[in-house]
């Protein structure tokens, strides 16, 4: 039985010939290209802050605060006002950083994701993990 050949609809697209396989490579491609570039070069997942300096994947500088261990490190932080405080989340479990006061709130911190707050009004305040109230941190605004 002689089997018949498909022949390639080649369509004209632009200046030059592209058949409907190739046109679609190059269009998908440019797709996973702008993705890309949207994803990881656009911003951050968890919501945008001001650029940190890193070191070893994790920020570092002043006025940090990392989660690890179910610890606030450090535990008390001094700023002075309208400075903001950055929370980073090294644990396996997403923290929620809020004052004990309902002053503030960063939301879900997600492994590996940032948090912030900046303190306009002078005080102390004492802020907790809603995921594990007994992890405990301090603010002084100065």
């Amino acid at each position: 039985m002689k089997k018949l050949k498909r022949k390639k609809k080649v369509v004209k697209r632009g200046t030059g010939w592209v058949d409907d396989k190739s046109f679609l490579i190059i269009v998908g491609g440019g797709f996973l290209i702008v993705l890309f570039a949207l994803f990881f070069l656009g911003g951050n997942r968890f919501g945008s802050l001001p650029h940190m300096p890193m070191m070893g994947g994790h920020m570092v500088g002043k006025n940090v605060v990392v989660i690890r261990d179910y610890t606030f490190v450090p535990a008390s932080i001094s700023v002075r006002k309208g400075e903001t405080v950055y929370w980073t989340n090294q644990d396996k479990v997403a923290h929620n950083v809020s004052a004990t006061n309902s002053s503030f709130t960063t939301g879900e911190i997600f492994e590996g994701g940032k948090g912030s707050f900046t303190f306009q009004n002078p005080g102390v305040y004492t802020y907790y993990s809603t995921t594990y109230p007994n992890v405990r941190g301090t603010v002084i605004v100065e």
